[in-house]
């Protein structure tokens, strides 16, 4: 476990702070990769420029990621992940999977999904539930791993259709089980 201890500041930086929690596992900004099975040295995707997604990108380079990509089209955010180290991607620019295989030279190793089911695509505030998730399972090396952090709803008023509203959304579940392997352990989702 590490014992740094920072926290993020209202201006968007991160200051070392004897009074902020340490990160541990039980912390959310960590929690992605700890879901994702994430080992130093590993190349890391990351789905969300909010609190919880930047934590979990800085996370990864404290803990030695190869390379930190961070996927949200917000300017701001964008900018917070590349002054924290990260390789921002504005998924509004094009396909955010295509841009990271592109910078990366290959797949990930670990993606996280710190948005959800509210993902919008390109420059769309259309609810688009299952983009990421995609997204997500696209970008990662076979046998790799998924941390998915973000808020999954069994039941979605502003829905975009009847089977999201009901929180059934379709997803690549062939493709799923390549991404991480046969084993139950690989895939890993929290409900909090």
């Amino acid at each position: 476990m590490l014992s740094w201890r920072i926290s993020f500041q209202l201006d968007g930086t991160f200051r070392p702070r004897s009074h902020a929690p340490s990160l541990n596992a039980n912390r959310p900004y960590r929690h992605g990769l700890v879901l994702a099975g994430f080992q130093s040295g590993e190349s890391v995707a990351v789905w969300g420029a909010g609190p919880v997604g930047l934590m979990a990108a800085y996370s990864g380079i404290l803990r030695g990621a190869s390379k930190v990509y961070v996927v949200d089209r917000v300017p701001e955010r964008l900018a917070q992940a590349k002054k924290i180290g990260c390789t921002p991607i504005d998924f509004s620019q094009g396909d955010p999977v295509e841009q990271i295989i592109k910078e990366n030279g290959g797949m990930v190793d670990r993606a996280v999904d710190a948005v959800g089911y509210q993902a919008t695509s390109g420059g769309s505030d259309q609810e688009v539930p299952n983009i990421v998730l995609e997204q997500i399972i696209a970008v990662t090396r076979p046998t790799g791993g998924l941390g998915i952090p973000g808020l999954y709803v069994p039941a979605d008023p502003g829905a975009p259709d009847e089977k999201a509203g009901k929180g059934q959304i379709l997803l690549s579940f062939g493709k799923l089980f390549e991404k991480v392997g046969h084993e139950a352990s690989s895939l890993r989702y929290t409900t909090s």
